[in-house]
């Protein structure tokens, strides 16, 4: 732990850091957590403070699951705007039981508050590789993203999700071909109290791209 604390003729501060590592078998566990405090000798005071804490747990020999949880906040007791404050938490799985597949799943939340608007982020991005055969690859790729911001007038909820895939197969052994496909999926809608509850919704799809490459292997010396 870390304590600090000072005074000057214009102001005071006290910092605190603390910190701590837990392993549990196959578990590891880290905590941070940190204050800043401020004051003025008008009386103005101001608060920051953070918490991190990270969980890495080995399911098993071939597995790993990920937790991430996060809060900032910031106080100051003079301006009601400044306030802030932020939650985050995150959660992924990676999983390869054999040299033919592997997997990854990694889903997010946060939350954010600044004075009277708030907006809310949830995402999930996953892959899946496999192997068919020793000529055949195949990799699938999903993401998708909401996020909602609301003031006291207006709300705006939006939703993206890209998804692409590849196929990739060896035509001899020094030469092969890959056939990639992405598209981007859109929907926004937004409302206005201000404007008589005027609301306005959009859709949207779009072919990033879909192409085949042809790749040949540098032969050996």
């Amino acid at each position: 732990m870390l304590f600090r604390s000072g005074g000057e003729s214009e102001s005071k501060k006290l910092n605190v850091l603390y910190q701590a590592d837990k392993t549990y078998g196959p578990t590891i566990n880290k905590l941070r957590y940190r204050i800043d405090l401020n004051e003025s000798d008008a009386g103005d005071t101001s608060t920051n403070s953070s918490v991190n804490f990270t969980n890495t747990t080995r399911l098993s020999r071939h597995s790993a699951f990920n937790l991430g949880i996060t809060h900032d906040s910031f106080d100051n007791n003079t301006v009601s705007s400044d306030t802030r404050k932020s939650f985050g938490l995150t959660m992924g799985l990676t999983s390869d039981p054999s040299r033919f597949f592997r997997q990854t799943h990694n889903i997010s939340h946060y939350r954010t508050s600044v004075a009277d608007t708030k907006e809310n982020v949830t995402s999930y991005a996953g892959n899946l590789n496999y192997e068919v055969t020793k000529k055949v690859k195949l990799n699938l790729t999903l993401g998708v993203s909401k996020n909602s911001t609301q003031s006291d007038t207006t709300t705006v909820d939006s939703t993206n999700t890209t998804a692409s895939s590849s196929f990739s197969y060896s035509l001899t052994e020094r030469l092969s071909a890959t056939q990639v496909v992405s598209a981007t999926f859109t929907e926004t809608s937004s409302s206005d109290q201000s404007s008589l509850n005027l609301r306005e919704d959009r859709k949207s799809t779009r072919l990033n791209s879909s192409h085949t490459d042809i790749t040949r292997m540098p032969s050996s010396a």
